[in-house]
């Protein structure tokens, strides 16, 4: 998965997703650091998994629980120990960023497709 990505607000569907995570979720304190624009990793956002849309904070802690781990590869991701217990879901975006490098500077394009895009996604309740 892409280092960063962003919701826009202003799109209709992904209006709908935020009026549904703070419906639901109402009661829950992580709804006041939930994420819109442009996203981090360690960022609160919402998912939507098989069940219903949730709030999850982005990353899985490291063994050592120095830092976060924001990627998973499909082909080695169940032979890893910390990923044994993850689940699948959605996570809606308007677009993601990707970085070229040219020399030492760094350029960043979005890339999507001009309405929300759903990207793949593990999580694990603990």
């Amino acid at each position: 998965m892409c280092g960063r990505y962003y919701i826009s607000l202003e799109d209709e569907e992904i209006q709908k997703i935020i009026k549904e995570v703070q419906e639901r979720h109402k009661d829950n304190t992580d709804l006041n650091e939930m994420k819109t624009g442009e996203i981090f990793p360690t960022d609160i956002v919402p998912i939507i998994t098989p069940q219903s849309v949730s709030l999850m904070k982005w990353g899985f802690y490291r063994y050592d629980n120095k830092g976060q781990i924001i990627n998973a590869r499909i082909e080695t991701m169940y032979e890893k120990t910390m990923f044994r217990k993850a689940n699948r879901c959605l996570i809606p975006a308007s677009y993601f960023y990707e970085w070229e490098t040219k020399g030492k500077k760094k350029q960043k394009y979005t890339i999507g497709i001009g309405n929300i895009i759903y990207m793949a996604g593990v999580y694990r309740i603990e």
